[in-house]
């Protein structure tokens, strides 16, 4: 019954251009954050109606154009945010890889010789290897081979500036704190890969 809950409760915020998160911990519960565009409308709006008359169909396209086409790595555990980033970053015409921890999302550099990437989405509390780990063995392996430095930005649901500050010095070019805005990932990500692309 939950599941279904669940994916009715995604898919309404699907339509609302917007999307929902789930944090779980066994034996602790689960964290639910959704997150829907709205605006401010006029009494005597055409849609100032009840809930049943407002339309649900628009134009749901992202509301920043990117400037080509970007090869990202999403390394997220959760499976539901995950789902929910790829999608969004492919419907704004991305080409994407996913992996689900931070080894995961290391093999996928390596195999790769480290250059099949424009940037890296790598979620900080993951098992297996959390992304901290996972960034500071990147930079290292990128030293000792003399390999261009990949951009990495961290994900994580902690806003505290303690945390922010310890992903930057382990190694990330930027943090982006869950639940984000669509439009501001996406034009993080051209501002992004435009300054690396013109050092």
């Amino acid at each position: 019954m939950l599941c279904l809950g669940l994916f009715v409760t995604r898919r309404l915020t699907e339509l609302m251009g917007g999307r929902i998160e789930v944090d779980s911990k066994l034996g602790e519960g689960s964290t639910f954050r959704f997150f829907v565009k709205v605006g401010k409308i006029s009494a005597s709006s055409d849609i100032a109606g009840p809930i049943g008359e407002i339309p649900t169909q628009g134009n749901l396209a992202p509301p920043v154009m990117m400037q080509r086409k970007l090869r990202i790595l999403i390394v997220e555990d959760n499976d539901i945010n995950r789902k929910v980033l790829n999608k969004q970053l492919t419907k704004a015409g991305c080409i994407t890889t996913l992996a689900v921890n931070g080894q995961e999302g290391l093999e996928a550099l390596r195999t790769q010789n480290y250059s099949a990437f424009d940037l890296t989405f790598l979620d900080i509390e993951m098992p297996v290897m959390d992304g901290l780990t996972a960034v500071r063995k990147l930079r290292e392996e990128e030293r000792r081979l003399g390999m261009t430095h990949n951009l990495v930005v961290a994900l994580t649901g902690n806003a505290r500036e303690a945390q922010r500050d310890g992903a930057i010095e382990a190694g990330f070019d930027d943090v982006v704190v869950k639940p984000y805005r669509l439009e501001k990932l996406l034009t993080l990500m051209n501002k992004m890969v435009k300054i690396d692309h013109s050092e």
